[in-house]
């Protein structure tokens, strides 16, 4: 697993005019000359040897984007079952999540929590779900989280996982997971074969009912809506009792590359331990929400430096070794592979977020 040493770097504004010693390299003076700024507008000075335009740099904040992760758990009573596995699954599930909330606090990951089916002590039979979302994703939720799964057992009749999923399509259900100003990914995590169908039957025998059969296809088409709703869709099948071709269905929809694209299997704490972190580990970004700057700013003289050291403009990140504008708007930029491992494995101490003098562009 990488490092959790995720950088937030605020940057406050510094006064415009100031020219630092790469300006004055730009501009070819090596001597102790004053420049004159004819213009009074403290943006682009002229050296008085060599007539070069020498650029002022403003500082701005950079913040790092968060990221939200929906885990939406399987509460049916197989998982707490000893006939189904001793120990139980649930009894491998509490220390595997324990371990994943404290392993990425404080990190740039708002978690949320969800289950299926209904939690309420009234409803926990059959195909119930909730009306709203049991956490919704925020900072700092780790400790509600495991207070919840270290003080709760399954104890649903039926696995009502399509109606669980379903939920997350109605808009007011978890208003902060779903809002698409951040990234937001569901982890699907279930023991069992799906049940209640689409049209989420509150019988205890769903089989008596073939509207209450939950298909691939409809998994299918549910998970393809979620993703265009922008919710990208992990899977984990805990245990031996998971139905393979139900949990691809939604995993080879989620909208999620290889080898993310397949359900990942998990029996033990180990292995459950390892898929969770692993998830963990792939949506956390390198995407930064820069601060605004003066209104005058152009998005095209704007430069990044790692503890001093320049970070060239890589466009689409196709050379894979510098920064690149996320968003047309020029609200975000993303440190490509190599920059980001740079962050994340800690070795870089200061980001340094400027204005005002020409993009340094990679070759």
């Amino acid at each position: 697993m990488k490092s959790a040493l995720i950088f937030i770097v605020f940057i406050f504004i510094a006064a415009l005019g100031c020219e630092s010693a790469k300006d004055a390299g730009r501009g070819g003076d090596t001597d102790t000359d004053t420049d004159t700024d004819t213009d009074n507008d403290s943006d682009t000075d002229t050296d008085s040897d060599t007539g070069d335009a020498i650029c002022d740099e403003t500082d701005f904040s950079i913040e790092l984007a968060p990221v939200r992760l929906m885990i939406l758990q399987d509460m049916s009573y197989s998982m707490a079952d000893p006939a189904v596995a001793d120990p139980t699954n649930w009894s491998h599930t509490v220390p595997a999540l324990n371990t994943m909330l404290t392993n990425w606090t404080a990190t740039q990951i708002e978690f949320g929590w969800d289950i299926f089916p209904d939690g309420s002590s009234t409803a926990m039979q059959g195909c119930h779900v909730d009306e709203l979302v049991q956490i919704d994703t925020a900072p700092g939720n780790e400790a509600a989280i495991a207070a919840y799964i270290n003080s709760n057992t399954p104890d649903g009749a039926s696995t009502p996982l399509y109606c669980g999923m379903a939920n997350f399509l109605d808009t007011g259900y978890s208003p902060l997971f779903q809002d698409t100003a951040a990234a937001s990914y569901m982890l699907v995590v279930s023991d069992g074969q799906g049940l209640c169908g689409e049209d989420c039957c509150t019988t205890l025998t769903p089989f008596a009912n073939p509207q209450c059969v939950t298909t691939e296809n409809e998994l299918e088409l549910l998970t393809q809506d979620l993703v265009a709703a922008g919710i990208g869709v992990f899977v984990i099948g805990f245990g031996s009792g998971v139905d393979a071709d139900q949990l691809n269905a939604i995993a080879s929809n989620g909208g999620l590359p290889a080898p993310y694209d397949e359900f990942i299997p998990a029996n033990n704490q180990l292995s459950l331990e390892g898929a969770l972190n692993e998830i963990a580990s792939q949506v956390i970004t390198c995407i930064y929400n820069i601060g605004t700057p003066d209104a005058s700013a152009n998005p095209d003289d704007v430069n990044f430096y790692f503890d001093g050291v320049i970070v060239y403009y890589d466009e689409d990140c196709a050379v894979g070794s510098g920064w690149t504008w996320v968003d047309a708007a020029h609200t975000q930029v993303e440190f490509c592979p190599d920059a980001c491992d740079q962050l994340q494995d800690g070795s870089v101490n200061n980001i340094k977020a400027t204005w005002g003098c020409p993009t340094e562009i990679i070759e």
